[in-house]
């Protein structure tokens, strides 16, 4: 084989967040705020094995990222 004919498949990640500033009383805000990581939950695999035999060789055996992962936060200040 020649140089770079092994090609991996691409990377799309997506992140977003939403946050929420609220006034409580005079002086304490709240902020709520959600973030979701790798939103479209799409699977990203990982490159291609390079090993050069029968029954391994070219086979993609594992994902680069994680699923889909949603974090919650409040924050209070005072």
């Amino acid at each position: 084989m020649g140089r770079n004919t092994l090609i991996a498949p691409g990377l799309a990640n997506l992140d977003a967040s939403i946050t929420k500033n609220m006034q409580v009383g005079e002086s304490a805000k709240v902020q709520f705020k959600v973030e979701f990581f790798n939103l479209l939950n799409r699977a990203n695999f990982s490159r291609p094995n390079t090993r050069v035999d029968r029954s391994s060789g070219g086979r993609i055996d594992s994902t680069t990222m994680t699923e889909r992962q949603i974090q919650l936060g409040l924050r209070l200040e005072f």
